[in-house]
């Protein structure tokens, strides 16, 4: 399948996110904006251009993910990527990962990885809807991004160490 970021796709990608939010929100799963489309978001009040996905978590166990992922699909979402992440509606790829202890993304073959470990949220606005994000968010993004994330940098990446396997 052809990938489109968001960035280029804004309508669709703020109708997918809104479709996830909603699911979400339905079956409270808590759930936040994490990677590149906090860090938009927040920075930006918007995708970023050339960030090739929506990136989102749900906390919750693999019993409500199951009925998350049947939502989306009843909505016509298709699911692809090794470890059942990767999520697309509109031709826009969607990664949503799935923690159910503080600092571990649990995939659905069974791998575990570390990832920085916020379950405290703030909120950020987009559209006229509120989005949670880490707390705080300006140090989650510094830990992601490095202490000059404030400054937009075409095809710069995560810092390392983040999304070690440990199962």
């Amino acid at each position: 399948m052809a990938r489109i970021p968001p960035a280029d796709k804004v309508k669709e990608a703020d109708l997918f996110l809104e479709l996830w939010d909603d699911i979400c929100t339905k079956l409270e799963i808590p759930h936040l904006l994490i990677y590149g489309t906090a860090l938009g978001f927040y920075r930006e009040n918007g995708y970023i251009k050339g960030d090739s996905d929506l990136d989102v978590r749900c906390i919750c166990k693999r019993d409500v993910w199951d009925k998350m992922v049947a939502e989306l699909k009843k909505n016509g979402v298709s699911q692809s990527l090794p470890h059942g992440v990767g999520f697309y509606k509109y031709s826009i790829l969607m990664c949503i990962e799935r923690c159910e202890k503080v600092g571990v993304v649990t995939y659905d073959d069974g791998w575990e990885i570390t990832c920085l470990p916020y379950y405290d949220f703030e909120t950020v606005e987009h559209n006229g809807r509120k989005y949670n994000v880490p707390r705080p968010i300006e140090k989650y993004l510094e830990q992601r991004y490095g202490a000059d994330w404030k400054t937009p940098k075409p095809g710069a990446k995560a810092q390392p160490g983040v999304g070690i396997r440990i199962k």
